[in-house]
């Protein structure tokens, strides 16, 4: 089952030792006890007949062992919300190349129309580089 006891709960104390405790000493009807006894802060365990269960006693920690289900839980979920995390980053990512496309466009039409001046042969160049900005950006 268990052959040496846990850290301590409480403290983390790396040593418990066994304690013994004897019931109706020097009768018949005498009972040795034993539980684990942090050495560090002194917390005791649970009180059994034998030394092998007091050690299951201190071992067994539902809360401990609850708190792991839960870490499990977060830890997949936390996986799953990676996954979605970097899949919006892939999108994100993909915007924003889109945005310097069109950025670049725009940085042409702005480039044709103020080195052409006002001449009206250069509106119909900035009209087909506007329409296709337009047609960018709803694509």
């Amino acid at each position: 089952m268990f052959d040496d006891p846990k850290p301590c709960p409480f403290c983390g104390g790396k040593a418990p030792i066994i304690v013994k405790d004897v019931q109706y000493p020097n009768t018949p009807n005498a009972r040795t006890w034993y539980a684990i006894e942090c050495n560090a802060c002194d917390a005791i365990g649970d009180w059994d007949l034998g030394e092998s269960g007091a050690i299951e006693k201190w071992n067994t920690r539902p809360g401990e062992n609850a708190l792991r289900a839960e870490i499990i839980k977060w830890i997949e979920a936390g996986n799953a919300g990676t996954a979605l995390i970097n899949e919006q980053r892939s999108v994100i990512q993909a915007q924003g190349e889109r945005i310097e496309q069109l950025l670049n466009i725009i940085q042409a039409a702005h480039n044709t129309f103020t080195q052409g001046g006002t001449d009206p042969s250069d509106d119909d160049v900035i009209s087909v580089l506007m329409a296709k900005i337009l047609e960018e950006a709803l694509t």
